[in-house]
């Protein structure tokens, strides 16, 4: 079940990439600092979020190698829109 109430928040790109992988909605990015270029990942928290990190972190997680790297494409291209948006003013 989702909740669109509670946020789930990680810096890590990769395991943003996973989350994603594994069918976990992004609900957007924030900027790590103000004028960062980096970004903390924000997820919609579901039932299933907390244990696919758990699985992540203990090297059990196991998703297609297809939608793995569709994720980093869809990550990179919502990061580097974000960026050109940020430097648009």
């Amino acid at each position: 079940m989702q909740n669109k109430n509670k946020i789930y928040k990680t810096d890590s790109y990769y395991l943003s990439c996973y989350l994603l992988a594994a069918g976990c909605e992004l609900s957007g990015l924030e900027p790590l600092f103000s004028g960062s270029e980096k970004f903390i990942f924000c997820f919609f928290e579901t039932d299933n979020l907390h244990f696919l990190v758990k699985d992540y972190y203990s090297l059990q997680a196991t998703v297609r190698p297809q939608d793995f790297a569709n994720a980093q494409k869809t990550l990179k291209s919502i990061i580097y829109s974000k960026k050109k948006g940020s430097n648009n003013g």
